[in-house]
């Protein structure tokens, strides 16, 4: 081969080099100040598909009874399925949602002496819509009242509605500035109270935390932002009659939607401690979970 074929191939093996990692689509360069990770006014009509399902292995759980403590292990899954419409918006801000309960069930096991017998829950409320609406109380603080679309609570599906959440872009989770991929920022309960509506109602509610965006990625045909989430959490929860004081720790990877501002994937690990009184009981464990999040509208 002579020295100009050989030259030849050399800058066709070059220009395919160069080329090759030119082809592959690539996320899009930040601003000079980063990545606003809380995104635009939410749109109208927009319609959301959730799923998540948790489950626990091996959890331990101790309760008094009359005739003495009996200790044993607790396995328990959950899957949920709601399909959520924005009927209105201020901004980032939900002010009326309709919730329709596609799916929703609960299975616990005990192993132990004294163990009882497996738990299998269907949510009373599958099949029913519950309309939401942003209002000001007396006291001028904005809060959330929900009604069935149509006819009323039974005593069955009233636990669960009371334990209802209104849906939230959960803007508390990321700052209100623009990040660059590799920053990080703190979260307080002040920040995760800012945004009405989404998770558990408890009493005496702390938190704090840290956020990392470790990446920008394109996931469910949308480039995300990729977050890492620290949370430890502490209050107390009503579950029916029986008043839970709870600290857990969470750690949680989220794919958020950079167009849309609304988290698409969030997997997680919750390592939590429950107590109670009355009846006096203590259960512990680790808890995986996945939710997604389909979009369609906006």
């Amino acid at each position: 081969m002579s020295s100009r074929s050989l030259l030849r191939c050399s800058l066709a093996l070059l220009a395919a080099a160069v080329a090759a990692p030119l082809a592959v689509p690539r996320p899009p360069v930040p601003a000079p100040k980063g990545y606003d990770l809380r995104g635009p006014a939410l749109d109208k009509g927009l319609k959301l598909t959730i799923k998540r399902s948790s489950t626990m292995k091996d959890g331990d759980m101790e309760v008094d009874a009359p005739t003495g403590k009996l200790s044993f292990k607790v396995s328990s899954s959950e899957t949920t399925e709601k399909e959520v419409e924005l009927v209105a918006a201020e901004g980032r801000q939900p002010t009326r949602l309709s919730t329709r309960f596609v799916k929703g069930e609960q299975k616990a096991t005990y192993t132990g002496q004294g163990a009882p017998p497996e738990v299998k829950q269907a949510n009373p409320l599958v099949g029913q819509t519950v309309r939401s609406v942003l209002e000001k109380d007396a006291k001028g603080k904005r809060a959330w009242k929900h009604e069935l679309a149509k006819g009323e609570l039974s005593d069955e599906q009233r636990p669960y509605f009371d334990r209802f959440g209104a849906w939230s872009p959960e803007d508390g989770f990321f700052p209100a500035r623009k990040v660059r991929v590799g920053e990080t920022w703190e979260i307080g309960a002040n920040d995760l109270k800012t945004f009405p509506g989404g998770g558990a109602k408890m009493k005496g509610f702390s938190a704090k935390g840290q956020g990392k965006l470790r990446a920008v990625e394109r996931y469910g045909g949308e480039m995300c932002a990729v977050v890492e989430i620290t949370l430890t959490v502490k209050g107390t929860q009503q579950n029916g009659g029986l008043a839970l004081s709870i600290e857990s720790t969470s750690k949680m990877t989220v794919y958020r939607s950079l167009r849309r501002g609304i988290n698409l994937k969030t997997t997680g690990e919750t390592t939590a401690k429950a107590t109670g009184d009355k009846p006096k009981l203590t259960l512990s464990g680790k808890e995986q979970m996945v939710t997604t999040v389909a979009v369609k509208g906006g």
